[in-house]
């Protein structure tokens, strides 16, 4: 009995030390609470593995430990470490759980076709300084869900690279310009080696006839870019914009000038502006900017004036088919075209086929007696229609672009069958910045399309165009370079990779009140726009044209502070 009361009481005694101990173990844990993952939800590419972190709360929980689940392992599997492996194509759920209190937290996941690869060609480029060529960057396979990738170059000192693979070659060395895809990181590269002696002078005089290959400007020493200006019409002009460096002028025809009587030409004003183009190595780029009859869109409403259009270019060019200083015949200045009735809604399939007609006539009679000359025509500028929101017609500074408004998937060029032919558009942007005029003015010379505000500044925040977006940073644009860039090669996809012709921006400018202070003392940037500008041109290989909004801006002396701008940003300084 002695025995048993021991035993007893040596029981109660483990136990109650057993229950200490328990219970001051339990109080010391520190329970689960939550368990949050750090995507809710991916998407990955066939064969992708992305790693998920599980976050247990609170820190310091007695137990942290999970395990991992995936609601269908045919889709994506996952390991002990959160690591999902996509395998098919689908969807799925991954779950972790923890050990402690089962707390839950899930990803979706949905996996599709992934990148597996990315070829660059060429893979070895030779460029001249201050010369570019455009890369293709392919992304395999075809389908793949996220087909986006980025450009680098491991040396900008000698060759950079934009985001539509444009290789510009800045100096004489090597570099290697690298294409990286955002899934999976695949890499490929090409080879750039830039000469230090230019091969040519894309912007040197003009030699012999100026024809087109493929999206380029030739003449016979090569690849040729036109730096046009306008609106000049005398001897110390032709001389100073030589001196500036410029290797054309814009030469801006009347009719009037020139049609002594229906059929009847005389021709002095333009031999006279071929004498001086020869004297001081330039060459001519005919513009018609006032046309027989009238220059309104009824002009093609009458056959009469058409027919004397026809005519007028198939003289000029029988009469001056054999002269090299006129490098192109610009058939029409900003050609408006009513809307004709019926054909008031996008994409104006009668209008535009009329256009296309009557350009088509013109063409054909110049090439009748004249296969030597390029022939440059402008897209076609809308009247009338009808659903003005659209803006197919539109001038307001503020919308300059709405004058090619891709209303037919053309830019609104029109289809021509000829062999040597260029297309040529405007651009006056930022419209709002550009357009900048004192009121007086404004008034004197019935500016309607310029702007009333007069302390707009460039480069600035100040908004360019309202309804464009910026896509670095999803606002509107602002008037900076990057904006100028955006507007002036809308359509250079269209006429170079799908046309396979070259482009002439047969205008562009600035007013020069804005090389002066504002309003607020501040000076209005005119310098640094064209500067910018040109920059641009010069990158994309553009040939231009800039129009003096009025005549007094370059004679009889040119604006001081524009010619030093032209000096600068064509090194003539």
């Amino acid at each position: 009995m002695k025995k048993f009361v021991l035993y007893f009481i040596s029981v109660v005694i483990v136990s109650t030390i057993v229950l200490v101990v328990s219970c001051k173990k339990d109080r010391n844990k520190i329970s689960v609470v939550s368990v949050t993952l750090n995507k809710e939800e991916i998407t990955m590419g066939l064969g992708g593995t992305v790693r998920l972190i599980a976050t247990v709360l609170p820190d310091g929980a007695t137990n942290p430990n999970v395990s991992w689940h995936s609601s269908d392992t045919g889709v994506a599997e996952v390991d002990d470490d959160g690591l999902v492996a996509a395998i098919d194509e689908g969807g799925c759920t991954i779950t972790v759980t923890t050990e402690d209190g089962g707390k839950t937290a899930t990803c979706a996941v949905t996996v599709r076709v992934g990148v597996t690869g990315i070829e660059l060609q060429p893979k070895v480029l030779e460029l001249s300084v201050g010369n570019a060529e455009t890369l293709s960057a392919t992304v395999v396979p075809d389908n793949a869900f996220n087909k986006e990738f980025v450009w680098h170059s491991s040396n900008e000192e000698v060759a950079t690279v934009d985001g539509t693979g444009l290789v510009f070659a800045i100096s004489a060395g090597n570099a290697v310009i690298t294409v990286t895809t955002d899934d999976g990181g695949y890499e490929d590269a090409c080879a750039v080696t830039v000469k230090g002696q230019v091969t040519y002078n894309l912007f040197r005089p003009i030699v012999g006839f100026l024809r087109t290959d493929g999206a380029k400007f030739v003449d016979n020493n090569g690849e040729i870019v036109i730096r046009s200006m306008g609106n000049i019409y005398n001897r110390a002009d032709f001389k100073k914009m030589s001196e500036i460096g410029f290797n054309s002028v814009r030469y801006y025809m009347f009719a009037k000038d020139y049609e002594i009587s229906v059929g009847n030409y005389g021709w002095y004003k333009l031999e006279q502006a071929i004498k001086w183009a020869k004297e001081f190595n330039l060459t001519l780029v005919l513009s018609m900017m006032d046309r027989p009859g009238t220059n309104a869109s009824q002009f093609f409403n009458t056959p009469d004036y058409m027919d004397r259009l026809v005519n007028f270019w198939r003289s000029l060019a029988e009469e001056f088919k054999d002269e090299p200083a006129i490098s192109g015949f610009g058939l029409m200045n900003e050609p408006p075209v009513t809307v004709l009735t019926g054909d008031n809604t996008p994409p104006f399939t009668r209008t535009y086929a009329m256009y296309e007609t009557y350009v088509q006539k013109i063409v054909d009679a110049i090439r009748e007696v004249d296969n030597n000359h390029c022939i440059i025509v402008e897209h076609l500028w809308l009247n009338g229609a009808t659903e003005p929101t659209f803006g197919w017609y539109n001038t307001t500074p503020n919308d300059q672009r709405d004058l090619w408004r891709n209303a037919n998937g053309k830019f609104d060029f029109p289809d021509i069958d000829d062999h040597n032919y260029a297309y040529e558009y405007h651009c006056y942007e930022p419209g709002r910045y550009v357009h900048q005029i004192p009121q007086a003015i404004q008034t004197q010379f019935n500016c309607s399309d310029c702007s009333g505000d007069q302390n707009r500044v460039y480069p600035s925040t100040t908004v360019a165009k309202w309804n464009e977006y910026d896509p670095e940073t999803g606002k509107s644009w602002e008037m900076n370079k990057r904006f100028v860039e955006y507007s002036y090669t809308i359509p250079l996809d269209y006429c170079r990779n799908v046309k396979n012709v070259p482009v002439y921006i047969g205008e562009w400018g600035v007013m020069s009140c804005n090389f002066t202070p504002n309003n607020n003392g501040v000076n209005r940037g005119a310098r640094q726009y064209i500067l910018d500008a040109v920059d641009v041109f010069e990158k994309h290989r553009l040939s231009t044209s800039y129009h003096p909004f009025y005549v007094n801006e370059i004679y009889p002396v040119m604006y001081a502070a524009k010619e030093a701008a032209f000096r600068e940003a064509f090194g003539t300084n």
